[in-house]
């Protein structure tokens, strides 16, 4: 579970799994063990789960596994993938995530990684090129207008080649 976090504007969480989970060999697309995410908005008294891009590959079965019947779960045997989950539905909110994993006593299996949680929001920065394109002659020379907003509360610095030189512009709002 993470501690809360205020997210950015069009957040988004990516992180990287890998499981080893028991589903049902005689019902396909069914599993008694599994993970899932969950995000809550009020402190970690009640959670919701969320939905990542693509879905989730299997639902459980419920019978003696730990999730309702039917409910949207990782499971299955697959090796490291990225999961990605849309989460601006909540730009501005303070939440916390939750991964859970739950498994039954039937199988014994390796179960579910996670690594690399990564959530992201809006860019930092807008950058605009003028012109966008243009055609330089041998020999000839070409100007650009570059336009930089910083729509950050901090600064932020940006590289580039000015007169075949590295240099370095930081702006601050």
């Amino acid at each position: 579970m993470t501690p809360e976090l205020t997210l950015p504007e069009n957040p988004v969480l990516t992180f990287w799994h890998w499981i080893d989970a028991e589903i049902s060999q005689m019902y396909p697309g069914r599993a008694y063990d599994g993970g899932l995410v969950e995000i809550s908005v009020d402190g970690g008294l009640n959670w919701t789960q969320i939905t990542p891009e693509g879905g989730y590959p299997y639902t459980s079965r419920g019978t003696t596994g730990p999730f309702p019947e039917m409910t949207p779960i990782y499971s299955g045997s697959y090796d490291w993938s990225q999961a990605v989950f849309d989460l601006s539905g909540y730009s501005g909110e303070t939440v916390q995530l939750r991964f859970r994993f739950g498994s039954d006593q039937g199988v014994t299996a390796e179960g579910w990684y996670i690594d690399d949680v990564l959530i992201a929001g809006q860019p930092a920065v807008t950058v605009s090129l003028e012109p966008d394109a243009y055609e330089v002659p041998r020999g000839g020379t070409l100007g650009y207008t570059v336009t930089v907003e910083n729509l950050s509360s901090s600064a932020q610095s940006f590289y580039g080649l000015i007169d075949a030189w590295i240099r370095s512009l930081v702006l601050c709002r």
